[in-house]
């Protein structure tokens, strides 16, 4: 059974969240058509932008338009419009198969544009044109703004996704908008039957912003029949949101007035789930896609939460089911003071903040990218002195393997045949998605950070050993001290006259020490704190737990621990991640982000890295790849 053929099967469509050259022309798209029953594809700023800085997919045709005398933004919109013309090619025989339902390509107007209607349509008709086929939508953001936009533009005939929904209200306000555009049209006589629509509404980050809030109640409540109250609505606001706006959907596209634009052709305007990456490790990788199956809808997924899916993925229509739940989660929210409109305005200036923002650093990429090219300057070079055949066998040796997509894949035999072996590889693999878990938590820790600069503490200290330590050892020792943030100090010593150094050098009042365990046994860091503390209690009496923060994996004893003593904070990493591979989990990200490093970057850089190794990227001029295969062969 495939899980993906049989969403589709079902009627629900699987679009892609991702596209780029590479994944083109190494035929991999081609290939997730075909074996995953993909139904289409969305652009994303983001990865657009990791995969020009980070790989060499683009290079040669930077170059050709640099010689044509182009500036950046030319260049961004012709090899984006290229991109976005070879993929809608591609799924042109789908977008015939269902007669114009599905099949479709989007590109999206720039987000700066977001609060100007006018510049909006005028962007919208340009991408529309220059792309050139009947399977593009553009995406326009579901602003105040951008409601007469759609309208207008449905009017004229573009194909329209809406995009940043997070709000029932403003999800009607967007159908609304759809249907008195083919109003319109179908006044001035013109056919209705291949306007193509879906509106996209956001989920994840719904739980991301709810959960926060219901975090602070939480800490504010004084009863355990209240905390569990509020524990149990954890991770229910995001489902139960899109639960509501399909009823709202189901009410709109079977009201009388769309059955007059239906009998003239007219189809609904489908409900897409966005953001349907699963940003807390604590719920299911595939929750956003298992809890909102209906048919006509559309599902936009990333990759890892495609082969999530495809790997233990069940199929059955759910989204239907408990609307009366739903409306019951909202109303418990609703009674602890959380605005859900509120909270969907938040997200919305967000969304349009950080698609601004992604948009921009494309921009600067190219034009880094301009000036290497323009230059000759090549930013990573390999002198291999005379181990250049060496190198060469080796990665051939891994194309054979078909290493790339097998990592990618999880493939516990690219290390060990035995089952006993595999058994455990299997369950440490989470470093390869790691960046995109914490993607999800990087405003929360920046938030964090701030709070206790805020609080006056001078050093933060972390009390780790081994694999828990190294990253935040590197980063104190590579960034140094970023002014204004606390001092980060690493103790991963049971060295006496070290321990004694570090704590003579302490003001212990404005110290935040870090207690840092996968296992939540380990000895050294277990000491350290029961030392530490003792010193911050003579200071500090039952209030010292606040000066100590915990990373470790959900159930340890450190958590239990932790919460015992009061700490500030405990941080529960992703299970699946061995020590020495957690530079990018919470254990390297935590004193990272409290030491004042920008760990939204940190991530970015990691994310271009995993857009440079991804299968499509190939192996001859794979730079990281190349860079693994010299340090193994030189070894």
């Amino acid at each position: 059974m495939n899980p993906l053929r049989e969403l589709n099967k079902l009627g629900q469509s699987i679009w892609f969240d991702n596209i780029r050259r590479g994944l083109i022309i190494s035929g991999e798209l081609q290939r997730m058509i075909s074996d995953c029953a993909l139904t289409g594809v969305t652009s994303n700023p983001t990865i657009f932008e990791r995969a020009v800085s980070g790989t060499g997919d683009y290079d040669e045709a930077i170059s050709e338009l640099i010689r044509e005398g182009k500036n950046e933004y030319e260049i961004l919109e012709r090899i984006f419009t290229e991109d976005i013309r070879m993929a809608a090619d591609l799924f042109l025989p789908v977008y015939e198969a269902t007669k114009g339902r599905d099949g479709f390509v989007s590109i999206e107007v720039s987000p700066a544009l977001a609060r100007d209607t006018e510049k909006t349509m005028e962007e919208a008709r340009t991408l529309f044109r220059l792309v050139g086929r009947p399977n593009v939508m553009v995406k326009v953001p579901a602003t105040k703004e951008g409601l007469p936009a759609i309208e207008r533009l449905i009017e004229e005939g573009c194909n329209i996704n809406v995009t940043l929904l997070f709000s029932v209200k403003r999800y009607e306000e967007v159908a609304l908008a759809y249907i008195r555009g083919l109003e319109k049209r179908s006044q001035n006589k013109k056919p209705l039957e291949r306007i193509a629509s879906v509106a996209s509404f956001f989920v994840s980050r719904v739980d991301t912003l709810v959960d926060r809030l219901l975090e602070e109640r939480l800490e504010a409540a004084s009863t355990e029949k209240e905390k569990e109250r509020i524990k149990g609505l954890m991770g229910r606001a995001a489902v139960a949101n899109a639960r509501l706006a399909y009823k709202k959907f189901i009410e709109i596209f079977s009201s009388e007035r769309f059955k007059r634009l239906e009998e003239q052709g007219a189809r609904p305007q489908k409900l897409l789930w966005a953001s349907t990456g699963t940003k807390n490790h604590a719920y299911s990788d595939i929750k956003y896609v298992e809890e909102l199956i209906a048919e006509g809808t559309v599902n936009t997924m990333p990759l890892n939460t495609m082969k999530a899916f495809l790997d233990h993925g069940k199929v059955r229509p759910t989204l239907a089911e408990g609307i009366d739940e739903a409306e019951r989660v909202i109303d418990e929210i609703s009674k602890l003071g959380i605005d859900m409109e509120d909270a969907a305005r938040r997200l919305e200036a967000d969304g349009v903040r950080l698609f601004y923002e992604s948009f921009e650093a494309l921009v600067d990429c190219i034009r880094a990218k301009k000036k290497a090219l323009a230059t000759g300057a090549k930013r990573t070079t390999f002198s291999l002195k005379g181990f250049e055949d060496a190198v060469s066998e080796a990665l051939r040796g891994l194309e054979k393997k078909d290493f790339l997509r097998r990592l990618w894949n999880k493939d516990e035999t690219l290390w060990k045949e035995e089952e006993d072996h595999r058994r455990i590889i299997k369950k440490a693999l989470g470093w390869l998605t790691v960046p995109e878990v914490m993607e999800g938590e990087a405003e929360d820790l920046k938030t964090f950070a701030e709070r206790i600069r805020e609080d006056g503490f001078k050093d933060v200290v972390l009390l780790g050993m081994g694999g828990s330590s190294l990253a935040p050892l590197v980063f104190a020792r590579v960034f140094g001290r970023v002014q204004g943030y606390p001092a980060l100090r690493v103790l991963d010593s049971t060295d006496p006259s070290a321990i004694k150094t570090l704590t003579d050098s302490l003001d212990l009042d404005r110290t935040l020490f870090i207690v840092s365990s996968k296992s939540g046994t380990t000895i050294e860091p277990l000491s350290f704190f029961e030392f530490f503390y003792e010193k911050v209690k003579e200071i500090k009496g039952e209030k010292a737990g606040g000066n100590f923060t915990a990373i470790t994996d959900p159930g340890t004893p450190l958590e239990a621990l932790a919460k015992e003593r009061g700490f500030r904070r405990t941080f529960l990493n992703p299970p699946d991640i061995g020590g020495r591979f957690s530079a990018l989990s919470f254990f390297g990200l935590v004193p990272a982000a409290l030491s004042g490093i920008d760990v939204s970057r940190l991530l970015e850089h990691a994310g271009r890295m995993i857009e440079a190794t991804e299968p499509c990227a190939g192996y001859s001029k794979n730079t990281p790849l190349r860079l693994g295969a010299a340090l193994g062969v030189l070894s």
